[in-house]
């Protein structure tokens, strides 16, 4: 999105480079989160940069857009050092508009360009249009993702006190492992499931879910995964089965 984006404000707005940042509301530094054009050094995607003497940092500060032009390094080196290192990177004009929400600024929209006299008052209406077009997609973006982070969290609440009550349930603790697999499985959105115990013979399944390898009722503490978890007593996660290491004998893959 940001990329065309980047296309469209070229026809109407020249720029060497233009970037959006979110500013940490909490910490207070601004992060670059997407970037297009000249490479600044320290002003690559995910730094930490400090609000003070910045441009962002004045910015925000003003609540208003800033059209800057620095024609010598003198004029930033004691008001807006933080722009020392967009100066030596050959960058002259300086456009920065505050991406605003209830009153605060959670962001700042910056256009620069490598020659000087650049921006008039039509390109910074121009930004103001575009950095709250942002701020309202961006603010879109993080309520989607808090909403889908809280449905996440209500999903695996919903499933652990449905596994506390399966367990609740009178009976031996095998008869309800195959139910509390599957309600593990579900809210997984896994395709199988298995808890297996110790045996004389090897690790033996006493409950799962989905459709289980043919003669994998009992497996041997060597050469497959459940044995190396185990053997290690922690936690393993596998993300690429097939690049994963170890030596597990065709009927338990």
């Amino acid at each position: 999105v940001y990329a065309h984006l980047g296309e469209a404000v070229r026809d109407l707005i020249p720029f060497d480079r233009m970037s959006f940042s979110l500013i940490d509301q909490t910490e207070g530094p601004t992060t670059p989160t997407w970037v297009i054009g000249d490479d600044i050094p320290g002003r690559f995607n995910g730094d930490k940069i400090p609000l003070a003497g910045t441009l962002a940092g004045e910015d925000s500060f003003k609540r208003s857009a800033i059209i800057l032009e620095a024609g010598e390094e003198e004029d930033l080196r004691v008001l807006l050092p933080g722009l020392l290192p967009a100066f030596r990177s050959g960058l002259r004009s300086f456009l920065a508009a505050p991406l605003v929400h209830h009153d605060a600024v959670i962001g700042v929209f910056q256009i620069r360009s490598k020659f000087l006299d650049v921006y008039s008052q039509r390109h910074l209406d121009l930004a103001v249009q575009v950095a709250n077009q942002i701020a309202n997609a961006q603010l879109f973006e993080q309520f989607r993702q808090t909403g889908e982070e809280e449905r996440q969290r209500s999903e695996e609440l919903r499933s652990l006190l449905e596994v506390a009550s399966v367990l609740n349930h009178p009976g031996s603790f095998e008869s309800k492992v195959s139910m509390v697999m599957e309600e593990l499985a579900r809210v997984c959105d896994a395709r199988l499931a298995t808890f297996r115990v110790p045996d004389e013979e090897g690790l033996r399944r006493i409950g799962y879910f989905g459709e289980q390898p043919i003669g994998t009722d009992i497996i041997p503490y060597e050469g497959n995964i459940p044995a190396m978890v185990f053997d290690r007593k922690e936690l393993l996660v596998v993300n690429d089965y097939p690049s994963f290491h170890l030596a597990v004998p065709d009927r338990v893959r």
